[in-house]
């Protein structure tokens, strides 16, 4: 079951965040009409259809913006409104330069999204471990999300790359020393 849940939000997030990241990217290398429909295209990503809001990496973000107190107002995520704004001021620039800015914004964001993802299963698998209650569900979940920062991660700190890998990896069994809140932020915050 935990595998399954792994690759079930390996699927819905790490895909979806690197089309979308892909998308934006696109339409930053030039400001024809052909790039700008990618930034239409990431943004159709991003957001999903009202039907299909609840699996898209924007209600990711909105379920993440209440466990950390980062909702804008009473209802908006602030890396949802960084994100929606970045890929409208993308489409609208008209240099490269200024829709590569917004390209970076989006993937900053992105990772915002993603270290408030590990941070929480990181959390909620170390209260499993201190209340005796199976985690490895959590640690799948954590996975997929890991999964998505990983390279990011990896770039600016390998040891807390491997750190954030030990905890996520389904073949390890982790006990109550394995998480350590300081050493998170730490990996986490120099993204």
């Amino acid at each position: 079951a935990a595998r399954i849940e792994m690759m079930e939000k390996t699927a819905r997030d790490a895909v979806a965040v690197m089309a979308i990241i892909s998308d934006a990217y696109k339409g930053s290398k030039g400001t024809t009409d052909a790039h700008d429909r990618y930034w239409d295209h990431a943004a159709a990503k991003f957001l999903g259809t009202d039907d299909t809001r609840g699996v898209t990496v924007f209600n990711r973000a909105q379920k993440r913006a209440a466990n950390y107190g980062t909702l804008e107002g009473a209802d908006a995520a602030k890396a949802n409104n960084l994100i929606i704004t970045a890929l409208k001021a993308g489409k609208d620039a008209t240099t490269t330069q200024a829709r590569l800015a917004q390209y970076d914004a989006v993937v900053s964001q992105m990772k915002v999204i993603y270290s408030q993802c590990v941070l929480r299963y990181a959390y909620l698998v170390d209260q499993d471990i201190a209340t005796g209650a199976d985690y490895t569900e959590h640690q799948a979940e954590g996975q997929a999300f890991w999964r998505v920062i990983a390279p990011w991660v990896n770039a600016v700190d390998e040891n807390g790359a491997v750190y954030l890998e030990g905890i996520f990896n389904l073949a390890r069994a982790l006990v109550r020393r394995d998480v350590h809140a300081v050493q998170l932020v730490h990996c986490l915050e120099r993204l």
